[in-house]
């Protein structure tokens, strides 16, 4: 659990429903999310602009990961990745067709509304961390290849500092 102005997470022990340790992160700890095996933590640290992610067995303070000013978090935003399709054994041709590849006006505008906001930021860095399905936000692919990169990271604070213009493409 986070302490909100607090600069730790507690462990509970849910049996036995007392804190059981502590891990020190920083201050303002708002917002935690456990991986799917539950081995994990991502915890969002609002004053230093930080997601910081927490091995809970070892109870070390892993990577932090800058993700813009005053992080939040609510609810689960950690997706756990399902296991790849195995391609189709029969190939097949196709005829590429030229044409332009128009990029999302606004990368990472997940939620469609024409602004990208930093819960949108931190889910792009979630998808190109691993942590986090591209269906959870498909805006975050500007150039369609299916992965989110850096470039696609830096276009979405972009995106978020300068206003999402109708038409206007924040895209390669």
């Amino acid at each position: 659990m986070t302490h909100g102005f607090g600069d730790y997470i507690g462990i509970v022990d849910l049996t036995a429903r007392e804190v059981v340790d502590t891990i020190a992160l920083g201050e303002f700890c708002h917002g935690i999310d456990l991986s799917p095996d539950g081995q994990r933590a991502v915890v969002a640290l609002t004053r230093s602009s930080t997601v910081v992610v927490v091995d809970l067995v070892a109870r070390t303070v892993g990577e932090k990961i800058e993700v813009g000013r005053s992080p939040l978090a609510g609810g689960a935003f950690i997706v756990e990745r399902p296991e790849p399709t195995p391609a189709s054994p029969t190939p097949t041709l196709q005829t590429p067709t030229a044409g332009p590849t128009i990029a999302p006006a606004c990368v990472s505008d997940c939620d469609g509304d024409r602004a990208v906001s930093v819960a949108e930021i931190v889910t792009s860095i979630g998808i190109a961390l691993g942590s986090a399905l591209l269906e959870v936000c498909p805006a975050a692919d500007a150039d369609e290849d299916g992965a989110v990169g850096v470039n696609e990271l830096i276009q979405a604070v972009v995106s978020a500092l300068e206003g999402c213009e109708p038409g206007s493409s924040s895209g390669p």
